[in-house]
C-alpha cells in the first residue's frame, strides 16, 4: 500500500491505508478501536489519532491526501501532522491537503449579493445543519466555530505550513476540485465539498 488517507471518516478510498479518530463498523458488525487495521466497506482502516506520531516507518507513502482535517486541529498541531506527512511521503511524493477556504468566505461577506453563501446555504441545508438564517455574520462564524474547527486557512497560510513543517515552499502548487499534478488522486475529491474548498499540493524533494 503506497497510498494514504488522512481524515477518512467513513469515505474510505479502496487499495489505501485509510486512517480516521472515528469508530466505524466493519463487515462483521463489530466497530474498529485504536491500534488495529481493519477492513471496512472494501477498504484498509486504521483508526489512529493524527495529531499523534503515525507508527510507520519513513518514506513509504507516494501519495498522502486529506480532505477537511487540518482546519479540525490547532495550527501547531497542524504543523506537527505535516512535519509527520513529510516523514512518511518519500522523495517526490505527493501530499494533496483541502480545507474551508478562508479567501472565499471573506469574499462572500463582503459581496452585496451574497451568491457564494446563499448558494452554500442551499449546500448546507442538505447536510446536517438546519434552520440557516439569512446572516452573513452567522455563515462566517459557522466556518470558524462549527464542526469543531480551530483554524481555517487560506491559499498562502496552507503553504505557510507547509513550510513551517520541513517541505521546500517552492514545490507547492494551488489545485483545484478533482485537478491537480495525480489526475486519478485528485478524481477522488468529494462532491459535496468543492465549493467552499482550497485545495494545495506539494512535493517531497
Amino acid at each position: 500500500i503506497r497510498n494514504l488517507q488522512v481524515g477518512c471518516r467513513e469515505f474510505l478510498h479502496p487499495g489505501w491505508l485509510n486512517t480516521d479518530l472515528a469508530r466505524l463498523k466493519g463487515p462483521d458488525g463489530s466497530m474498529t478501536n485504536g491500534g488495529g487495521l481493519f477492513e471496512v466497506g472494501g477498504g484498509l482502516y486504521f483508526e489512529h489519532d493524527a495529531t499523534k506520531p503515525f507508527p510507520l516507518p519513513d518514506g513509504i507513502f507516494a501519495v498522502i491526501t486529506s480532505e477537511h482535517f487540518i482546519e479540525h486541529v490547532a495550527p501547531d498541531q497542524a504543523i506537527a501532522w505535516l512535519t509527520e506527512m513529510q516523514r512518511i511521503l518519500a522523495p517526490g511524493g505527493l501530499l494533496r491537503v483541502s480545507t474551508p477556504d478562508l479567501a472565499l468566505y471573506c469574499s462572500g461577506y463582503l459581496d452585496p449579493d451574497q451568491k457564494f453563501f446563499r448558494e452554500h446555504a442551499e449546500i448546507l441545508d442538505t447536510m446536517i445543519v438546519e434552520d440557516i438564517p439569512d446572516s452573513r455574520a452567522w455563515m462566517v462564524n459557522q466556518i470558524f466555530y462549527g464542526y469543531g474547527h480551530r483554524f481555517i486557512y487560506d491559499y498562502d497560510e496552507i503553504v505557510r505550513a507547509f513550510a513551517a513543517a520541513g517541505f521546500d515552499p517552492s514545490r507547492a502548487r494551488r489545485a483545484a476540485f478533482r485537478e491537480g499534478m495525480i489526475p486519478q488522486v485528485a478524481a477522488l475529491d468529494l462532491e459535496d465539498r468543492r465549493d467552499e474548498s482550497v485545495y494545495a499540493e506539494i512535493t517531497k524533494a
